[in-house]
């Protein structure tokens, strides 16, 4: 399992195929790892794409405040 393995790291690179649930499993580490604040760093245009699930899980789950960057460039991160 991912979220699992992800856990035991810390940093980590969730690369899995289109369709699989990368959001879910990302809001379940950071929930798990007690983050405030995920930078996500994906290719230009997935940036809305990432954004628009985010925002779809945290308005299914409102009781989890956490706050996502989405970025194309580690060099963003700054």
């Amino acid at each position: 399992d991912d979220t699992a393995r992800m856990f035991c790291k810390e940093r980590t690179l969730l690369a899995s195929d289109v369709g699989v649930g990368k959001s879910i499993e990302l809001i379940a580490l950071s929930v798990i790892r007690g983050l405030r604040t995920t930078a996500i760093v994906c290719q230009s245009k997935l940036i809305g794409k990432w954004a628009s699930e985010l925002e779809k899980w945290q308005e299914a789950l409102p009781n989890i405040d956490l706050s996502y960057r989405v970025i194309d460039r580690l060099s963003d991160l700054g």
